[in-house]
């Protein structure tokens, strides 16, 4: 089953010759491409959000976040100065309001690189969606076996493996982020007053709810818990032609994992977030992934019962603990994927006399000889 389909949040404009004071004059080109950049960035954002077909974030959101940090690292190095107090504009997607999301006013840079790659993560995690939904279904109906074809395996196959990279990158990006940028929110979020004060913080904004993020789009978490209890399951019955006690122990250990699952949701654990605005769809989506846990959940009770009657009549083997049960090596389908930041658009002057001073340090390479 497809992972869910991120909303977007939306930036409001932002003009960054007015925001900024380039006191040199050397910066005028940059900022004026910067703001066409995030101006497609946010044309584009509105159009996922409006769920226009074929609408995608990455291409621009990829152009606009080397502008963004180099304009930050101007900031740094006071090249660039603010004009007044900063406001950055988005409408949050994560956070559940009572009426319609407001658009908020946001007073520093570092919230505008957050949401830059909140953005990013939603839109790797959504094309992984898009990949996933597409592909063929082999779910069996009434007993009967599934028919796969070669075309379709092959399908399959690269879809799966296209997507799981993708997740991979977005768990990666949404790591980075909550170890990395969300810290440097709190001091504005503190001044600000938090969530109550005068710039209403989205939720979204903390730490806690980015790590979570990248646990759910990784399928970590309670999503961990039905693949270790669907793996155990077909371990546990291929098991049962060389030990019944070995594969009745897998199949106690998939029944408990599934059994966990079953009157239990992830997207209720992760309170505040709200991830699907349409709540018909979400609640259809809840139902129809709960199904089928019972599905698996009843199918690992009945091969534990026709295993367990064989081995009390026939096999009388000892069942082991599931901790003296040997899993057979393997490699994680998913792992968060470690993110660096890209290079600079442009450089700040600070850096490029660092760098021209380093150059004239070394003025006589080569003349060893």
């Amino acid at each position: 089953m497809a992972p869910y389909l991120f909303p977007y949040p939306v930036p409001g404009s932002v003009t960054f010759s007015t925001l900024l004071l380039d006191r040199s004059g050397t910066y005028t080109t940059q900022l004026a491409e910067a703001t066409v950049a995030r101006t497609r960035l946010q044309a584009a954002l509105k159009a996922a959000a409006d769920g226009q077909p074929g609408s995608s974030a990455l291409a621009v959101l990829e152009v606009y976040h080397p502008y963004l940090l180099a304009i930050m690292s101007c900031i740094d190095g006071d090249d660039l100065l603010y004009k007044g107090d900063p406001v950055f504009p988005w409408r949050p997607a994560l956070t559940s309001y009572h009426l319609s999301t407001p658009t908020l006013s946001l007073p520093t840079i570092q919230v505008e690189h957050y949401f830059v790659l909140l953005v990013h993560t939603i839109a790797l995690a959504n094309y992984a969606h898009s990949i996933l939904d597409g592909l063929p279904q082999f779910e069996a109906k009434g007993g009967q076996a599934p028919i796969i074809t070669k075309e379709d395996e092959q399908k399959t196959s690269a879809g799966l493996t296209r997507a799981v990279d993708l997740l991979s990158q977005a768990a990666g990006i949404a790591e980075y982020t909550a170890e990395n940028i969300t810290p440097q929110l709190d001091a504005g979020r503190t001044t600000t007053g938090g969530r109550l004060g005068k710039y209403r913080w989205p939720v979204e904004t903390g730490g806690e709810a980015m790590t979570g993020l990248s646990m759910y789009v990784c399928f970590r978490g309670k999503g961990s818990e039905a693949v270790k209890g669907l793996s155990y399951k077909y371990l546990g019955i291929d098991e049962a032609s060389k030990s019944l006690g070995q594969s009745l122990a897998l199949l106690q250990e998939s029944g408990r994992c599934l059994e966990d699952l079953k009157d239990s949701k992830l997207e209720s654990k992760m309170k505040g977030l709200n991830f699907n605005k349409d709540k018909k769809k979400a609640e259809a989506v809840r139902n129809l992934r709960q199904s089928r846990i019972d599905r698996e959940y009843y199918s690992v009770q009945a091969w534990l019962q026709a295993n367990k009657k064989l081995n009390d009549t026939v096999n009388f083997e000892r069942v082991p603990p599931f901790q003296e049960v040997v899993i057979p090596p393997g490699r994680p389908i998913f792992s968060a994927k470690k993110y660096t930041l890209p290079k600079l658009k442009f450089a700040p002057s600070h850096i490029e006399e660092e760098e021209e001073k380093q150059e004239a340090e070394y003025a006589g390479r080569g003349n060893y000889f």
